[in-house]
């Protein structure tokens, strides 16, 4: 995971859900945290597939 310095308007995280094989990568005009909450979403949401 990555993240950007604060208060610079940018922030990403990537990752890989390694039980389904999937792998994600999330970018954002936003400062930290919301690429994070987004990412946690993604990977619960990959994690639950077959």
């Amino acid at each position: 995971m990555a993240a950007a310095a604060p208060f610079s308007g940018i922030d990403g995280r990537s990752g890989i859900v390694w039980e389904t094989g999937w792998a994600y990568s999330i970018l954002g005009n936003y400062d930290s945290p919301y690429a994070a909450a987004v990412a946690l979403e993604i990977a619960y949401m990959l994690a639950s597939q077959d």
